[in-house]
C-alpha cells in the first residue's frame, strides 16, 4: 500500500472545511479517504490526498466505516 502524505497542514485545511464528522455531526478527529488509498496505486499519491478526496469523521465513524 502506498504511503499517506497528509500533513499537518492538510489535516487543518480538513477540519476547518469540515468541522465535524461528516456522517453523524459529533466531533470530528479523523481524517477519511472516500477512495481508499489502495484504489489509486503507489504512482498516485497525489490524488488519493487530495482533499476532494478526505473527509472528517469521529472515531467510532470511521471504525464503522473500515469494520
Amino acid at each position: 500500500m502506498a504511503k499517506s502524505h497528509i500533513t499537518p497542514q492538510l489535516y487543518a485545511e480538513i477540519v476547518d472545511r469540515d468541522g465535524t464528522c461528516v456522517l453523524c455531526g459529533g466531533p470530528g478527529g479523523e481524517l477519511d479517504h472516500i477512495v481508499p488509498r489502495s484504489h489509486f496505486g503507489s504512482k498516485r499519491v497525489a490524488e488519493q490526498d487530495a482533499p476532494t478526496n478526505l473527509r472528517l469523521l469521529c472515531v467510532a465513524c470511521h471504525r464503522r466505516r473500515h469494520g
